[in-house]
Parts: C-alpha cells; structure tokens; sequence
C-alpha cells in the first residue's frame, strides 16, 4: 500500500496557543485584587475570566478523570490486592491536586474532598515549572499564585502570570517542550513488584511512541507538539479574546488560542457536561487517523483471500494508544457474491466482548501474568506483554504505519465491505472488573462506547447485522480503479484494490493549476 507523506494533511502551526494571562506584549497596571494561590486551585476562580475554556475542561476527560467509575474501581481494586502497595500510583494521575495538598494518599476518599482538588485541573497544569522525567507524572509545581502559559510579557490582571515553553507548542521557538509536558504523564511504567515481573513493565507509551515518529524530527517540514493545532489534541480558535473578565481590561488582546477539550478515546460514562458533544470529537479523530485499502481476487483469478491493510496516517502514535492494553480495535469484514454473502468475520454483537468472537481480527497489547500464560486484566499484575498495534509512521520506517491481514474466505466475491471498530476499553475488562466483586456498577457495562470509523467522504449503509459499513469495495469499482492511471490501486499480488480515502498517484497526475 503507497502511502502520501504522513504530514500532507498537517496544518503548519503558526501562532502560540491559550495565555496564562493576558497580554498586549507589556504591562498593565492591576485593576483587579490579584488571586491568591489557595483561590487558583479552584477552577471555578479560573471561570471568572476563561469561561470558554472552563466550559471546554468542564466536559474533557481531565475534568472526568477522577469521576470516571472505572478508575474508581479500578483503583479500589488494585489497594485491595496489592495490600496498599499501590498507595497514590493512580491517583496522582487521575487527582495530582489532591496528591499534591496531602488531601488523600491512595484515592480511596475521592467522594469526601471538594470539587477543587478533582481531576487534571487548571492550577495542576499551569503552576508546573518543570518535568523531571518522562512518565509516571513527573511533573514539578510552583506552588505559588502565578499561572504559566505561552503568552510572553503577560499582562497582570487578576492574576500573575509568567512564559514557560512548558506551555509553547510552536517548535521553532519551544521545541518539543509542551510534548514532555504533556506525554509525561501519558506514559505509565508500572514497578515490578506489582506484578513479580523481572524489570519494570512499560505499558502506556504514547509519549515514546511520538517521541520516536516522524512527527517529533525537528529538521522535518512539519515537527509537531502533541498539543498542536490542526489535528492534534488542543485544536485552534484563532483570534478571539484570551478573556471575558467582570471588569473588562481597556487593552484585553485577542489571540490564537487552544480548546481545552482534549479529544482522544476515552469518554464520560455517566451524566457530564457536553457528553455527546466528546463523544462526536472522539468520533472526528478518528476520521482523520486511518486509510483503508481493500483488495480480493479478480473474477477467473486464482483464490488469495481478501486482503485488508490499516493504514495509521495521522495518529502521531501507534494505534490503539495508551492503555491498549484494554482498547479493542477490530475489523469487520462481509463478502458477497451475486447477492449473497458467503464469508463473514469480525461479526461482534453489541454487549458481546470481542475477545469472546472466534475469528475476530483484534488490536490491542496481550498482557499477561508472572507465569506468561495466564492474561492479566489489571495493570499490578501485567509481567508480560504482548503489543498487536497499527505502529507510527517514524523516520526509520516511513511507510510502516501499516497493519495487513488476509481473510481466507470468500473467493471471488463481487462486493466486500468493511467497518474498523473502536472501542475504548473491552468488555472483557469490565467483566473481569464485575467478577472481582462489588467494585464497578454494574450498569456501566451497558454504557461502554463503540465507534465504528467513518472518513468523511465515506457514508453509512446498513450490513445484514444491522451494523454501519464504513468501506464498500465492489470489484467494478477497483478494477476501474486499477485502469486508471491517476490512481494507486493494486496490491502486490495483483488483486484489485481500493483505498479509503483514495491516493492520488502523483506521477501520472497532472500537475495543479499555479496559484
């Protein structure tokens, strides 16, 4: 499968991103009393001024990540059988605030602390000064009353503020410091002795996965942040005013500002501010991570089964991502011929794990217990794994984003059609987690999401099994596709291909009108 340069379709980032304060490029004189630090932690005081971006983290998952009832149970769990031994690990991710006052030590009295020291708050992320490592939240805090952001020569109006390249995603001036920001505290290395493993066990690796991709060369046309505008995490809203305060400022600037909703996979599982909202984000990255190539045999040609290639396009990482261990990514695939189907797999019915579907083509990291055999669902007792991910695209290998697998039934067929499904942790997982005892609600079950990916140019037609076909390869269309010049479409073996969304063949095209 060709592929186009993997940064085609990045947009160059031009401006620096959300102010930790205001700026005109001076000074002000404070018209306002300055907040004090105790009032920064609340992020209602940060809602005074910033209300779209409160409104923003309000329904993100870093507003959520305390709430979520599957880090709930998951850390309840892990304090019980690992004897305490787990102490703050999860929640110092999931509460830094709350780890950082004293306010708790092992996440266990979440519901008796105040809205304040909840989630991934605004004073966690802009009081950092420093990163001292690059997992495990390795993250350092001023602990003052000063809020860092990317503006320089911040105004003081209703707060201090001050530069950090902390928070500066543009390269040429930062270089990759918002990505150790931000991806040291997306990779986890879990010690141990947890498990009994022999060597600490690497398993959420997002940051090293970027780290080592195309996208963070700083000689490349198009280095990007993980919070880079156009496609990343924290897409831009540019030129509009940094703040609403009461008293408006006579010289309050406008500025090409990040979203702080931070789409990825996860989603809210119970009531939550703009649930459906994240969820269609969720859904929109999606959209611009994948290509899709389908290829099966010729009519009259000899049976080679029907060969589907997964392309990671603009992900910036491998997909599934973060705790793959417990994502599912999987494909499902019908062939039909005269009408009729006759091969079929991937075919999960919905509360069905997809683990539990013979056949079915799965993505995710296989984890396993001290003995190698016996599958680990929780992270304290992963020794072993075994990664089964779409990699990055990365310097070394450019065009090796891509993850092939052929189906052996269904030959000949006329029509195949396929629809990659995402979701965002197993159903096997919480069955595990409801097995273990009284830890997980059990209606949360029913509320786990699945995405099917759809491109934008693709549209939805009901399968048999009621399920959406993301793309439909009917062999008229590829072999016309694999007549016409301007296109790339034939596999190495010499079926008919078609892409989603399709390559242009940039040798045989005509060159585009001058600008």
């Amino acid at each position: 499968m060709r592929t186009q340069s993997v940064f085609a379709s990045w947009i160059v980032p031009l401006f620096s991103g959300f102010a930790a304060a205001c700026s005109n490029n001076g000074s002000s004189t404070p018209t306002t009393p300055l907040k004090t630090a105790e009032e920064l932690q609340d992020p209602n005081t940060c809602n005074e001024c910033h209300q779209t971006h409160f409104t923003e983290w309000s329904g993100s998952m870093h507003a959520y990540a305390s709430i979520d009832p599957v880090f709930r149970a998951m850390n309840a769990r892990g304090q019980k059988e690992t004897n305490g031994a787990l102490g703050a690990f999860c929640v110092k991710c999931h509460a830094p605030m709350a780890v950082a006052t004293g306010a708790t030590t092992d996440g266990l009295n979440l519901d008796s602390l105040p809205q304040k020291l909840q989630g991934i708050t605004c004073y966690f992320c802009h009081n950092t000064t420093g990163v001292t490592d690059d997992h495990n939240n390795p993250l350092v805090l001023a602990n003052d009353a000063v809020m860092r952001g990317p503006v320089k020569s911040p105004i003081v109006f209703g707060h201090s503020g001050e530069y950090s390249q902390l928070f500066d995603d543009d390269v040429a001036t930062a270089g990759f410091a918002s990505s150790s920001f931000c991806g040291s505290c997306h990779d986890i290395v879990v010690p141990q002795h947890f498990s009994g493993a022999s060597q600490d066990i690497p398993l959420e690796q997002t940051f090293q996965e970027w780290k080592s991709s195309v996208f963070a060369v700083p000689s490349s046309t198009n280095p990007l942040n993980c919070t880079s505008g156009g496609g990343c995490h924290m897409d831009r809203q540019l030129q509009v005013p940094i703040a609403s305060p009461t008293i408006p400022h006579p010289t309050m600037p406008t500025r090409a500002t990040h979203s702080h909703d931070f789409p990825a996979v996860d989603t809210a599982l119970t009531d939550f501010p703009d649930k459906d909202a994240a969820a269609q984000a969720v859904q929109d990255k999606f959209s611009t991570s994948f290509r899709i190539q389908i290829c099966a045999d010729r009519p009259m040609a000899p049976p080679s089964g029907i060969m589907v290639t997964l392309e990671n396009l603009n992900a910036g990482h491998d997909i599934p991502s973060g705790a793959a261990q417990d994502r599912r990514v999987w494909v499902e695939l019908h062939a039909y011929k005269g009408g009729s189907e006759i091969f079929s797999s991937g075919v999960v019915a919905p509360g069905t794990p997809a683990t539990s579907v013979s056949g079915t083509e799965l993505l995710y990291d296989q984890t396993f217990k001290a003995d190698g055999v016996t599958p680990a669902h929780m992270f304290w007792d992963v020794a072993k794994q075994t990664p089964k991910v779409i990699p990055v695209s990365t310097p070394q290998a450019p065009q090796g984003n891509t993850y092939v697998h052929v189906f052996n039934g269904g030959a000949e067929p006329d029509r195949v059609t396929v629809t990659i499904w995402v979701e965002p942790i197993g159903l096997d997982v919480i069955d595990d987690m409801a097995a273990a005892g009284n830890y997980l609600d059990p209606s949360i079950r029913a509320k786990i999401p699945r995405f099917a990916v759809q491109l934008p140019t693709t549209q939805p037609d009901p399968t048999p099994s009621g399920t959406p076909v993301t793309f439909d390869w009917t062999v008229d269309a590829a072999l016309a596709a694999a007549a016409d010049p301007t296109t790339s479409s034939s596999s190495p073996t010499g079926q008919p291909c078609l892409e989603f969304p399709p390559i242009v063949n940039i040798i045989a095209a005509p060159p585009p009108p001058q600008q």
